[in-house]
């Protein structure tokens, strides 16, 4: 990843989706930086050398970033559009403090449309989140049946989570931005940013709520068999564009929870499971079209079919259909050169027993 002194990244902020880091002297450098989604005002709150590192890497609305300063230092920001947010330390640090309130290792710094965020971070604190507009939550929470709006207003300053959901907040974070530097077709792709805005969405609604609150929805069998096969009907009606789990849901009138009982019911798999395998499938498809052309770029491919992990992708292909998806593209069109198989030995020739005893006889 490549990093500029108090400069943005080449790729700038475009829409709908970008990455771009930072690395520099002045702290008052990250101001700048977000100047297009927030106003930020920073000061160094004690001697020593402010060296401040930042990524961001944005989906539309949405922004995931990750920040760090070798000073203390106090941040007060205001979002230009209505947004919810959740910020988690990426390391443990002590003497932070969010709003006069003493932050811990599992304290998740939460974010509401129209509020203001500020934030004491000590020497060499490194801390990241997920901010995204209010009205892709409000469609999230309530598409997949999450949470209703109500349950998402005056939600604590500070939310104590068990190690957990702390931990996958920081993954998600640290692997959405190494995905989006090491690979800008993630950053173009519309499915990419659809698939990560809706992890983003789950895992933020979750932390707000302290738990998943996925109830089931105790529907009979047939009803089950009946969501399962509109949901089907749909994913396959849109073989360029699968649906998005939240699509489904929405189109279905249904949560999540139920959604996945109805599939583990009719297929023996999860609704995601289902959609994903479509996509692996459709990601296949365009592979064995493009043998022998110049130029093919894998993470092209996956990433317009919503695969921005790199190492998930190649690891989830390779687990369905048993060769990594450079085979597929390189692949020969004679049997013989499947990998992992064997050239099969011609058939002995029957002999007849006259032939067998004259062979007895002259050893």
């Amino acid at each position: 990843m490549s990093h500029s002194s108090g400069e943005i990244h080449p790729h700038g902020i475009a829409a709908p989706s970008a990455y771009a880091a930072i690395r520099a002297q002045d702290p008052t450098a990250l101001a700048p930086f977000y100047a297009d989604v927030a106003t930020r005002s920073i000061d160094q709150m004690a001697a020593g050398r402010g060296l401040v590192t930042a990524e961001m890497g944005r989906c539309d609305d949405s922004l995931i970033f990750r920040e760090s300063c070798t000073a203390a230092m106090q941040t007060w920001g205001h979002f230009r559009t209505p947004s919810f947010g959740c910020v988690v330390s990426m390391a443990p640090f002590s003497g932070g403090r969010y709003f006069g309130q003493d932050i811990v290792e599992t304290s998740v710094l939460t974010l509401e449309p129209g509020m203001d965020f500020w934030l004491v971070a000590p020497e060499g604190a490194e801390y990241g989140g997920i901010v995204m507009g209010e009205a892709q939550v409000m469609r999230h929470a309530t598409g997949l049946q999450l949470a209703s709006e109500e349950h998402l207003r005056e939600i604590p300053r500070l939310i104590d989570l068990p190690m957990h959901r702390v931990q996958g907040l920081r993954r998600f974070v640290t692997t959405v931005l190494a995905n989006m530097a090491r690979n800008q077709d993630v950053a173009r792709s519309p499915s990419a940013c659809a698939h990560i805005q809706e992890s983003a969405a789950v895992l933020l609604v979750c932390a707000f709520l302290g738990r998943s609150r996925l109830r089931g929805a105790g529907r009979p069998k047939a009803s089950y068999e009946r969501i399962a096969r509109r949901a089907r009907d749909l994913v396959l009606s849109r073989p360029k564009e699968p649906p998005t789990l939240v699509e489904l849901c929405e189109h279905l009138h249904v949560g999540v929870r139920t959604l996945n009982y109805a599939f583990q019911s009719a297929v023996g798999t999860s609704a995601g499971e289902f959609v994903r395998v479509v996509r692996l499938n459709r990601v296949r498809e365009e592979l064995i079209e493009a043998r022998g052309g110049n130029g093919i770029v894998l993470s092209r491919i996956a990433s317009k079919w919503g695969f921005w992990h790199a190492s998930d992708f190649a690891r989830q292909y390779r687990a369905l259909f048993g060769e990594r998806p450079s085979e597929t593209l390189h692949l020969n069109e004679t049997p013989a050169a499947l990998p992992g198989t064997r050239p099969r030995r011609a058939a002995p020739t029957p002999r007849t027993r006259t032939a067998r005893r004259r062979t007895t006889k002259s050893a």
